[in-house]
């Protein structure tokens, strides 16, 4: 997989770098033993202390894992990827999304792609792109392959996935749709910057009624929008092409924006959905 900047509006940026952590220092030693006297009520304060934690949990759900880790279990470690890849940070366009705090309600499948709204048209690419599959996944591993990756949705909170694959065999074409639900823009800003960075491999999974995007030519992107990751995959269904393709800079433009995170966005700033 190439990192590619060029595309209608790729941005080229330092990789994200994240704060590394301290490890522990070794427990210190006491020279001299408690005394007996001590002993007993040391433990007897330890047990208050158990009790009081167990009541805590229980009051609490038992000891759930923290909100922001998400649904990740362990993905496939290997799986296909696009020849060129390019990624945009979130803009002020999305400002009112930046956090899913903000955003609470999850994505749905018939949100993302409503019947009225299931056929492409790319009047560039002379394209009409019509939805061949579609699934939603809150254990975001089942989206992805790339054990590194993996983790990096968990420490970005991933919830869903929701994922799109569209085909237009008249006009020899084929694209995907990834929607990654996450903590914050800045999670985001990074997911999208890692899935392009050799050093972090992983990517998509194609859904099964999509075409193979395991051969031939294929090219990609990845926008935050706000607190969500959307990555856009399309190619050519004879596999040629190359990363000067109008035709498929322009679906991926068109795949790449889709409608539901869009409107979201508009509706957090009090304006009336995109058209």
């Amino acid at each position: 997989m190439s990192r590619h900047t060029g595309g209608r509006d790729a941005v080229s940026r330092p990789p994200v770098r994240g704060r590394p952590l301290r490890a522990p220092g070794p427990a210190r030693r006491s020279r001299q033993g408690p005394r007996p006297g001590l002993y007993f009520g040391a433990a007897a304060a330890l047990v208050v202390v158990l009790v009081a934690g167990i009541a805590v949990l229980l009051a609490r759900g038992g000891g759930a894992p923290a909100a922001r880790d998400g649904a990740v279990s362990r993905p496939v470690a290997g799986g296909a990827g696009p020849a060129a890849y390019s990624d945009a940070p979130s803009t002020q366009v999305f400002a009112g999304i930046d956090r899913r705090s903000a955003d609470a309600k999850p994505l749905t499948v018939g949100e993302v792609f409503p019947k009225a709204a299931r056929t492409l048209p790319d009047k560039d690419a002379r394209a009409r792109l019509t939805l061949a599959d579609a699934r939603i996944d809150a254990d975001c591993a089942a989206a992805i392959w790339g054990l590194e990756l993996g983790e990096m949705l968990r420490r970005a909170g991933c919830t869903q996935v929701v994922r799109g694959a569209y085909v237009d065999k008249k006009a020899g074409y084929a694209a995907m749709v990834a929607i990654i639900n996450l903590a914050g823009a800045a999670d985001a800003n990074r997911i999208v910057d890692a899935v392009g960075d050799n050093s972090v491999p992983g990517f998509i999974l194609p859904l099964p009624r999509g075409d193979r995007f395991n051969e031939g030519f294929s090219l990609a992107r990845g926008r935050a929008m706000g607190h969500y990751g959307v990555i856009g995959w399309v190619r050519r269904l004879d596999g040629t092409g190359d990363e000067q393709d109008t035709a498929l800079l322009s679906l991926l433009v068109t795949v790449e924006s889709p409608k539901a995170v869009l409107d979201r966005a508009a509706a957090s700033r009090g304006a009336t959905a995109f058209g």
